[in-house]
């Protein structure tokens, strides 16, 4: 389970399904509410990852979002390399999504085999 730790403020929405502490949330524009992100095509997404979630919640409660950070208890990561929004439901990656329609967004960086440090990006790019 990742762990992470930060002093930055956070900010509060409102849980469109249940979330997990440490997974990548994106901000939907129907309903104003935040789900699991995800760079799959056809995800239902209009927009990438907007943060982290701090506490774990169910649907319908308030989740609180952070922007920065530092996390920890990832796998094998390479020490140096960017972080990406993956696949699955927010998750991260190594490896920049490139299937067509997919969302390239850079999360963060790595800077050990087991610590990162989120570090979003506000371009992104489509496959």
């Amino acid at each position: 389970m990742p762990v992470w730790s930060n002093e930055a403020d956070s900010f509060p929405e409102e849980a469109g399904e249940a979330i997990t502490t440490a997974y990548l949330v994106v901000l939907h524009d129907t309903d104003g509410k935040v789900y699991l992100a995800n760079a799959t095509s056809g995800a239902g997404q209009d927009v990438p990852a907007i943060g982290i979630a701090e506490t774990t919640q169910a649907e319908g409660n308030i989740v609180e979002i952070k922007r920065q950070g530092h996390v920890s208890g990832a796998t094998a990561l390479k020490e140096g390399q960017w972080i990406y929004l993956a696949t699955t439901d927010g998750q991260i990656t190594q490896t920049a999504p490139s299937g067509i329609g997919e969302i390239v967004q850079v999360v963060g960086i790595a800077i050990s085999t087991t610590e990162w440090i989120l570090d979003f990006h506000p371009h992104t790019v489509v496959s």
